[in-house]
C-alpha cells in the first residue's frame, strides 16, 4: 500500500557510501572477498528500523543506492512490499519516497501468478516514476520511509513474518528492490505455500532499535549499545547477501566452531531456555553440514552462521546467514527429522544463499539440489548404508507415494502449478532424483566438478535452469545433464 504524506521524513543518507567500491564487511571469509568485490554494483540498502515496546508495529526509513546494472535505460524502478504479501500476512505502508532528494510519484502495482491452477494477484507492489531515465551504469539514491503493523499468530503461509508468543520474526522487513532479467522485472505473485522473496544480492547496513528484553539475532557483524530505558541498539552489517533477516525472542546461546581449511566459521544457535538440548544439537548438525558442503561445493563465504528457534509451521526457513527451524522440533532434540531440517537449511547457504534463482517459477533450482545436497551430509556423519536408506526414503519413496494421489507431473514447474499437496513430493523428491541420477552416472568428480563450476559461475548471481545445464557443458557432462533433465524436471 502506497500511503501519502506532505512531510517527508528526516531519512539519514551518509549511511550510505556515495563510491561504488564498497569496503568488505568483517563478516566476509578472506577467501571470499574476491567474489565479493565483483558485486560492488550491488544494490546498498541502509535501514533504521525502531520496533515499538510492544512488538506491534515498527517504523523504518531506507535509503539504497542503485546501479542500473540492465543494458536499457530505465524509467522506473519496482518495489516490492514483502512483509504484505498474502503469503505473509502482515500491513505495510510506504510514507515517502524520494530520488536524489526530490519526491517522484509512486503507483501501487498488482503482480499476477497461478496457486493451485487458480489465477491469483498481490498488490504488494510499487512502481517508482523516475523523472529522468536511469541509463545503463548510471546510480541513483533512492531513499523512502514506512511502516509495518506486524500480525500477531499470523495465519499466512508459514507463519514466517510476525510475532507468535514472544518471538517476532521479521524477514524482508523493508521495500525491496525487484531484480531484472533480459529487460524486464522479475516479480510474480506469491502463492499461499513455497518460498516468497526474489531478490538480487544486495550489501547491508541496518541499524535496529528494539526492547532490551528480546535477543536480537542478525546476520553480519553487528555491534550492541544502549538506546533509551529498557531499549537497545544493534547495527549489523553485511553483504553481500540474498536479504536481510532478523528475529527477536527470549533466547539464550551455544555457540561452536566448524574448523574448516579456508578458515574457521562459528556456529550461533539459540533457542528459548527450556530448549538448550535442542539448540546444542543443532549447532553441531549445523556445523557437520558446513564441513561436508564446503569440502564438496566450495566455501561459505561468511565468518558465522546463525540457527535460531522459530515460530514457523514448516519444519525451517533458510536466509542469508540465518536457519530458522520450527520450535515444536526443538522438544525431540535427538529425532532424525530435526537434524535432517538444520541439514537442510544450512544447504541453502549455497543453493539460495549463494546461487540464487526464482523461488516461483523455478523452486526447483535450490530446492531440489538443496535435498540431494544432504545426501553428502549423511555420508559424511553416518556412511553410505545410512546415506542410501536415506535417500531412498527422502527422493524415491517420497515421489512415488505421490503417484497414489496424483498424477505424475514433472520437477521443473512453477510452484502454483502444483496442486498444494504434492509441491514437496515432485520438488523436493523427484527433483532430487534427477541429481541423483547424474552422480551415479559420471560419479562424485564430474558431479562435483559441475557444483563447484555452477557455485563459480552464479554467486551471488539470479540462476536460471540454463545456467546449471551450461555448467554442465563447461565440465563435459552436458549431455548426462541434459538427458537426465528431460526425464526428471523438463516440463512437458
Amino acid at each position: 500500500m502506497f500511503a501519502p504524506t506532505s512531510t517527508p521524513p528526516q531519512i539519514a543518507r551518509s549511511a550510505v557510501p556515495q563510491s561504488d567500491a564498497p569496503e568488505l564487511p568483517a563478516a566476509l571469509r578472506p577467501v571470499a572477498a574476491a567474489a565479493a568485490l565483483a558485486q560492488g554494483d550491488a544494490p546498498r540498502y541502509a535501514l533504521r528500523i525502531d520496533i515499538s515496546a510492544d512488538g506491534r508495529s515498527l517504523t523504518g526509513t531506507q535509503t539504497t543506492r542503485y546501479i542500473n546494472r540492465d543494458d536499457v535505460a530505465l524509467d522506473a524502478l519496482l518495489l516490492r512490499l514483502y512483509p504484505a504479501t498474502p503469503a505473509l500476512g502482515s500491513a505495510m505502508a510506504v510514507n515517502t519516497v524520494m530520488v536524489d532528494g526530490a519526491p517522484v510519484p509512486v503507483a501501487p502495482v498488482t503482480l499476477n501468478g497461478i496457486d493451485d491452477l487458480s489465477t491469483i494477484s498481490d498488490s504488494a507492489a510499487l512502481s517508482v516514476a523516475l523523472r529522468a531515465p536511469l541509463a545503463p551504469g548510471a546510480a541513483l539514491t533512492l531513499s523512502l520511509a514506512y511502516t509495518i503493523a506486524i500480525a500477531h499468530n499470523p495465519a499466512a503461509g508459514y507463519r514466517t513474518f510476525g510475532r507468535v508468543g514472544d518471538i517476532i520474526a521479521l524477514p524482508g522487513a523493508y521495500a525491496a528492490l525487484a531484480p531484472r532479467a533480459n529487460g524486464t522485472w522479475l516479480a510474480t505473485a506469491t502463492p499461499g505455500y513455497g518460498d516468497v522473496a526474489l531478490s538480487e544480492a544486495a550489501w547491508f547496513d541496518v541499524e535496529i532499535t528494539a526492547s532490551r528484553a528480546g535477543t536480537l539475532v542478525a546476520p553480519g557483524v553487528c555491534t550492541f549499545d544502549d538506546a533509551e530505558a529498557g531499549r537497545q541498539r544493534a547495527h549489523c552489517v553485511s553483504g553481500p547477501q540474498r536479504e536481510f533477516a532478523f528475529v527477536l525472542g527470549p533466547f539464550a546461546t551455544v555457540t561452536e566452531v566448524a574448523r574448516l581449511p579456508d578458515g574457521d566459521v562459528i556456529v550461533e544457535s539459540y533457542a528459548t531456555r527450556y530448549r538448550m538440548a535442542g539448540a546444542t544439537n543443532a549447532a553441531g548438525y549445523a556445523v557437520s553440514a558446513l564441513r561436508a558442503y564446503e569440502a564438496r561445493f566450495g566455501p561459505y563465504p561468511y565468518r558465522v552462521l546463525r540457527v535460531f528457534e522459530s515460530p514457523t509451521t514448516v519444519g525451517g526457513m533458510e536466509y542469508s546467514m540465518l536457519a530458522g527451524v520450527t520450535d515444536t522440533l526443538y522438544d525431540a532434540p535427538d529425532s532424525q527429522y530435526f537434524e535432517w531440517i538444520v541439514a537442510h537449511e544450512v544447504a541453502h547457504q549455497w543453493w539460495y544463499g549463494q546461487v540464487g534463482n526464482d523461488p516461483i517459477n523455478t523452486p526447483w533450482l535450490d530446492e531440489s539440489l538443496t535435498n540431494f545436497s544432504l545426501t553428502f551430509y549423511y555420508e559424511d556423519v553416518y556412511g553410505l548404508a545410512v546415506a542410501q536408506v536415506t535417500r531412498q526414503h527422502d527422493y524415491y519413496s517420497r515421489y512415488a507415494l505421490a503417484l497414489d494421489t496424483y498424477r505424475d507431473l514433472p520437477a521443473g514447474l512453477p510452484t502454483g502449478r502444483y496442486p498444494k499437496g504434492s509441491y514437496g513430493a515432485f520438488v523436493y523428491g523427484k527433483g532430487a532424483i534427477f541429481f541423483d541420477t547424474v552422480r551415479r552416472t559420471v560419479g562424485d568428480g564430474a558431479y562435483l566438478a559441475w557444483m563447484r563450476r555452477y557455485l563459480s559461475d552464479q554467486r551471488w548471481r539470479i540462476a536460471t535452469p540454463e545456467d546449471l545445464l551450461r555448467a554442465a557443458d563447461e565440465v563435459g557432462i552436458g549431455r548426462v545433464v541434459r538427458n537426465a533433465h528431460q526425464v526428471w524436471v523438463a516440463a512437458r
